[in-house]
């Protein structure tokens, strides 16, 4: 028998293989259903390009309106997706397990621990971040300022915990199972880049990662949703400490292995609940955190 993983015939069970649409799609309905990354990488993706270009309107325009406009658009538009394509995402659900009540919590009693300790060592920011409700410099601006406070609860609780559980605990988790095999996966997919088949072409190690056929996608569809190893809980974890600001990427990091435990722990053999524990359990932590904030007045550098 080989013991290449990538060449064994391995039996899957519970939730591999993504319900197919009845009807043939076409144009990018058809791009998202051919392949198991793409229905769960648009959302991420599409999120932080939002964020991005929405940044860069507030420098040229803060006007409070624009904000709550070009936010709610972001958060409409990203649930459209995750609605549409909800066939392809058999995992993606809100069940609940009392598992993520402890998580949640403590996962922020950790974040906040963390981070303060972080800021300690290696220092803050200078001036704390003031309330930018007291800050407000009229009634007008006041009740804009939240609005926009109540816009992103609805989006870090609602909306956030689901895409990135979606890419983290369930694509990267499992897509980055076993060590040799991301490693060969990182190979082809760089040298499907542009300026990089330049600098690979030839070399002996990937004309070897090239012998195998899409090594993530196989990955992916043969490991279960909770078959969490070792390898993927910090491969993913890492990658989703990166999307933070750095002085979060200590509980950032730590923060996914938890999330990692509770979708292992609530998807063993005979409680499948796919991400429905964890996202709670990550809209628990952001909609207390949101709470603490607003309500004791501190901390404001957290939202």
């Amino acid at each position: 028998m080989s013991d290449d993983p990538i060449s064994q015939d391995h039996s899957v069970t519970r939730d591999t293989a993504p319900e197919q649409p009845s009807a043939t799609p076409g144009g990018v309905d058809r791009w998202m259903a051919e392949h198991p990354w793409h229905p769960r990488i648009v959302p991420e993706f599409f999120w932080l390009i939002a964020m991005f270009i929405i940044n860069i309107i507030l420098q040229l325009d803060s006007y409070a309106p624009v904000h709550a406009a070009l936010y709610a658009l972001q958060c409409v538009a990203t649930v459209y997706l995750l609605f549409r394509y909800r066939k392809l995402l058999p995992e993606l659900n809100w069940k609940f397990h009392w598992i993520a009540i402890p998580a949640g919590v403590g996962v922020l009693a950790m974040w906040f621990a963390v981070g303060e300790l972080v800021l300690s060592i290696f220092g803050g920011n200078g001036e704390p971040t003031p309330n930018p409700i007291t800050e407000a410099k009229d009634p007008t601006a006041k009740l804009w300022v939240q609005i926009n406070l109540g816009l992103h609860l609805l989006g870090m609780t609602l909306i956030v915990p689901m895409f990135e559980e979606l890419f983290n605990r369930s694509l990267l988790l499992r897509s980055f199972h076993r060590l040799r095999n991301t490693g060969i996966g990182v190979i082809q997919f760089l040298y499907d880049l542009p300026l990089m088949e330049s600098l690979l072409a030839g070399k002996q190690i990937t004309q070897r990662a090239m012998k195998h056929d899409e090594v993530f996608r196989k990955e992916f569809e043969r490991t279960p949703l909770g078959d969490a190893s070792v390898f993927g809980m910090i491969a993913s974890s890492l990658i989703f400490m990166i999307a933070h600001s750095p002085r979060d990427w200590p509980a950032a990091f730590l923060c996914g292995i938890a999330y990692c435990l509770v979708v292992k722990f609530t998807n063993r053999p005979g409680k499948e609940l796919g991400l429905g524990p964890a996202i709670w359990a990550h809209a628990i932590t952001n909609a207390l955190l949101w709470g603490y904030v607003v309500s004791t007045d501190s901390l404001w550098h957290y939202l």
